[in-house]
């Protein structure tokens, strides 16, 4: 799409991918197109409902001119959006660097070690200066997904998998019981908010670090940063995560029908 410049009077292309949410995450291959698209369209989003006023500020003010004085906007009862507007590209482009190889030891220790509710370690600052970080990162929320990520990481060699749901792996965790996580644990942590949830999400990232396991940290990171914003959003995660956890069981569960007395 084309916006008008309001201060050159001049027509900007905007690229945007607009999605109804987070379960309608753009694909591997519209996430390539944005990242090819970027290198020649400063103005390139990933929008969701819950983006309006960052929507808004782009067509009505612009984005390529950043020293130019803009308009006063007037005053809005929402606050900013803690989500980053390009949800997806953001926590992959934390997650490679997270993993990478080439990362020093000493930060790589230093993000495991890190107490997620006071992050101490520079790359974690050097993460949250990323461009497409927004404006009012939770810094606390921020600490536990790059500690959780860099936790499960250090276990399985990876730590993401976007092909395991949260719930599935909580379900089959190492293997080597069923359920991994019991259902008690399960429903005190979907019961949990606020600080509580934030320790044991905390204390969770550590046993699947050290069971070497991997899940998609894209839906556990949406679940982290919506928590406390948009309850709606956090509910809807829950049930997902339950959801998941369930099939599985089901699915582990002997059919009595396929049994003999």
């Amino acid at each position: 799409m084309y916006r008008k410049n309001p201060q050159s009077d001049q027509f900007e292309m905007v690229a945007a991918e607009l999605k109804r949410g987070y379960d309608s995450e753009p694909r591997e291959e519209q996430e390539e197109w944005l990242e090819a698209l970027g290198q020649y369209i400063p103005n390139t989003y990933t929008w969701r409902p819950e983006n309006w006023d960052e929507i808004e500020s782009v067509l009505q003010y612009g984005r390529l001119n950043k020293d130019a004085e803009r308009p006063t906007a007037p005053p809005r009862p929402r606050s900013p959006s803690p989500i980053p507007v390009n949800f997806g590209l953001t926590i992959k482009g934390i997650i490679e660097k997270v993993v990478d190889k080439e990362l020093p030891k000493g930060a790589a220790v230093g993000l495991r070690r890190m107490n997620p509710d006071n992050p101490n370690t520079p790359i974690f600052w050097q993460l949250m200066a990323r461009d497409g970080m927004p404006r009012n990162p939770d810094v606390n929320k921020w600490g536990l997904i790059v500690n959780g990520i860099a936790l499960m990481a250090h276990g399985s060699g990876v730590g993401h998998d976007r092909r395991i749901p949260v719930g599935k792996a909580l379900h089959d965790g190492d293997g080597k019981r069923e359920p991994w996580y019991s259902e008690d644990r399960l429903a005190t942590l979907l019961a949990a908010r606020g600080n509580t949830l934030h320790r044991l999400l905390a204390r969770l990232f550590r046993m699947l670090g050290s069971a070497g396991c991997s899940f998609d940290w894209r839906e556990m990171s949406w679940f982290i940063l919506n928590e406390g914003h948009r309850d709606d959003v956090a509910e809807s995660a829950r049930v997902k995560i339950a959801r998941e956890y369930y099939r599985r069981h089901q699915r582990r569960q002997p059919n009595p029908q396929n049994s003999e007395e």
